[in-house]
C-alpha cells in the first residue's frame, strides 16, 4: 500500500486508482547505442531548467536597455493674463539627456548574470554527460553478468544440485555436501535477482537523464 502511494505521488495524485502493477521482472531491455542517448541529452530536464533561466534573463537585459532611453515627459495646465483678461493653454514637454547615465552599469550587470546562468547550463550539460557515460559503462557491466548467471552459472548451478541430490540417494554425497550444493545455488538466485533489480535501475536512470522513455530492440521491430 506504501508503495503504491509512493507512485502516484511521482505523477501528483494522492489516492491509488489501480490495484497492482504489471511488469516482467526477468525481461530485460536490450541495451541502447550511447551514441543515440548523447544526441537526445538536451531533453534532460535539468537542462530545460536552465533553458528557461536563460530566457528569463535575456529578458531582463532587454528590459535594462529599455531603461537607457529616457522618457518624454508632458504637462499642461492653463493660465490667466490679467493685463489682456485673456486665458491660455500651456503645454510643456520634457526629455532628460542621458550624458552621465546610459544605465550601463544594470545593463552590464544583467549581462554579467546572463554569462553565469550559460556557465551553470555548460556545467550542468557536462555533469549529465559524465553521468550518463557511467550509468552506461555500469549497465553494460550488468548486462554481461546477467548473461553469465542467466545462461550459464544458474544453469550449471542447478544441474550441481541436482546431480548431488540423485548422488545423496544412492550413497555417494553426504547431507552436508547437497546443502553446500544448495546455498551455492541459492545464493548465485539471490545474485541474479540483485543484479537485475539494479539493471532495472541502471536502466530507468539512462531514460531520466536522456528525458525519454528508451525502446527496446524487440520494440523497434
Amino acid at each position: 500500500e506504501t508503495a503504491r502511494k509512493q507512485l502516484v505521488a511521482l505523477w501528483g495524485s494522492v489516492t491509488p486508482l489501480f490495484q497492482q502493477a504489471e511488469g516482467s521482472f526477468e525481461e530485460i531491455p536490450s541495451l541502447p547505442v550511447l551514441k543515440n542517448l548523447e544526441e537526445n541529452i538536451l531533453q534532460n530536464p535539468d537542462l530545460a531548467f536552465w533553458d528557461t533561466a536563460l530566457k528569463k534573463q535575456y529578458l531582463v537585459i532587454e528590459s535594462e536597455k529599455t531603461k537607457a532611453w529616457p522618457d518624454l515627459s508632458f504637462s499642461g495646465g492653463v493660465r490667466f493674463f490679467s493685463e489682456s483678461n485673456d486665458y491660455a493653454l500651456i503645454v510643456n514637454s520634457s526629455i532628460p539627456l542621458p550624458i552621465l547615465d546610459r544605465n550601463q552599469g544594470s545593463i552590464q550587470e544583467a549581462e554579467l548574470a546572463l554569462a553565469l546562468v550559460e556557465q551553470e547550463k555548460k556545467v550542468t550539460q557536462l555533469s549529465i554527460q559524465n553521468q550518463l557515460r557511467t550509468t552506461y559503462e555500469t549497465l553494460m557491466s550488468a548486462h554481461l553478468e546477467l548473461s553469465l548467471l542467466k545462461n550459464d552459472i544458474l544453469p550449471q548451478t542447478k544441474r550441481i544440485v541436482e546431480a548431488t541430490q540423485e548422488g545423496y540417494l544412492y550413497g555417494k554425497f553426504g547431507y552436508l555436501e547437497v546443502i553446500d550444493a544448495l546455498t551455492v545455488f541459492v545464493e548465485t538466485q539471490h545474485q541474479y535477482w540483485d543484479t537485475l533489480n539494479f539493471y532495472h535501475q541502471s536502466f530507468a536512470e539512462l531514460e531520466r537523464l536522456t528525458g525519454q522513455l528508451l525502446e527496446s530492440k524487440e520494440e523497434q521491430k
